[in-house]
């Protein structure tokens, strides 16, 4: 899902969910603080990046 959209991330890549950019940005919220917040998302892109 390289290059998509928060939304169509939030809707876990099924365009056809209804949902609102408050949801998308709860989502976004949620999804960072549970993987560790953004310098550990980050550091992971970095990573796969240098592989």
């Amino acid at each position: 899902m390289e290059g998509a959209s928060l939304k169509l991330l939030a809707q876990n890549g099924e365009a056809g969910l209804t949902i609102s950019e408050p949801q998308v940005q709860e989502w976004a919220s949620a999804t960072t603080k549970e993987l560790g917040g953004c310098d550990a998302l980050k550091a992971a892109h970095d990573a796969e990046l240098q592989q």
